[in-house]
């Protein structure tokens, strides 16, 4: 009875009927844990009941992390419908950087969401947003791990990060793609670029992605364009067309770019195929039909990639 109520619920938040601007009224708690010398926050979202199940959601690449409108409402829908919520704010994503620690940190959050006494008893279902669908499969795969997480679920998730980022620079065939995502590529190529002044480039193209990215009008190279030109008085003069290069406009972008992810070096770790072979849950691989960020085809190589002695399944929507 409990679960066919949490079905209502997800439905009567989630479906194409309700109104995006709204959430239920649901307990948020703040805690931080230490990872050696770092502080990593997160956030329970726990349900106004005792509730009757856990989930540890990670969230993409995103600078505002739980703080994104959207990943707090779609945690908030998830505790309403009965389950503890964890979701934390790993640091380099909130620097919107790619980088190995973003494992390890994420399994100090749920190493320490697994061990409150205060959650209801039992597995933790693992899920993921976009870009944090590797820390989740590398999670899952940990031997000393596998005991405690339940199952597996992906949203839009990759299989093969170069793929994943070069899909963000240059998109499909005849499909189009989410053109805000570009200087974050540049951002995580950075070390591989003949640059003036890194720092005044990396803050410039993070004001880019806060200023353009959650707001569907700025995907029109009317409004992009301008604010791409206006923020490049930030940089060294040396550094200008590199800056424009890296928002798309200026051409020649791609090919440096496209030199960068082929060279083997800082991002190889990022590879999730390896890690999806020992897990030892059932697989759930949702992508939507018309993504822009991360091809539909990614949740179909996932889905393949699994040991065959899991259930692997792809979930596609034209949903959202």
């Amino acid at each position: 009875m409990r679960r066919f109520k949490a079905l209502l619920r997800l439905a009567r938040w989630l479906g194409p009927w309700a109104n995006e601007a709204d959430a239920p009224s649901i307990h948020r708690i703040e805690h931080s844990v230490i990872r050696e010398t770092r502080s990593i926050r997160y956030r329970i979202y726990q349900p106004k009941d005792r509730g009757f199940g856990c989930l540890f959601l990670i969230p993409g690449l995103h600078f505002a992390g739980a703080d994104d409108p959207r990943l707090d409402r779609f945690a908030a829908i998830l505790a309403h419908a009965g389950y503890w919520v964890c979701t934390p704010f790993l640091p380099d994503f909130l620097d919107l950087r790619l980088r190995p620690s973003l494992v390890e940190d994420a399994e100090r959050v749920f190493d320490t969401f697994r061990d409150d006494p205060h959650r209801p008893k039992g597995r933790i279902g693992l899920l993921s947003i976009s870009f944090g669908s590797f820390i989740a499969i590398a999670l899952a795969a940990r031997k000393e791990r596998k005991a405690h997480i339940g199952c597996l679920m992906t949203f839009g998730g990759f299989s093969r990060w170069r793929d994943a980022l070069r899909f963000s620079l240059e998109g499909g065939k005849a499909r189009p793609h989410d053109p805000l995502n570009r200087p974050v590529v540049f951002m995580n190529l950075l070390p591989r670029l003949q640059t003036s002044d890194p720092i005044k480039l990396e803050i410039a193209w993070r004001k880019y992605a806060e200023t353009t990215w959650g707001k569907k009008e700025y995907k029109n190279r009317k409004l992009w364009m301008p604010l791409a030109e206006s923020l490049a008085t930030e940089v060294a003069p040396e550094d200008t067309h590199l800056f424009l290069q890296g928002c798309g406009a200026r051409p020649g972008g791609n090919a440096i770019a496209r030199t960068g992810l082929e060279a083997k070096g800082e991002l190889e770790w990022l590879t999730p195929i390896a890690h999806l072979k020992q897990i030892g849950c059932d697989f759930f691989a949702v992508h939507g039909s018309e993504d822009d960020v991360i091809p539909v085809e990614h949740a179909h190589d996932l889905v393949r990639s699994c040991p065959s002695s899991v259930r692997g399944i792809a979930l596609i929507t034209g949903m959202y």
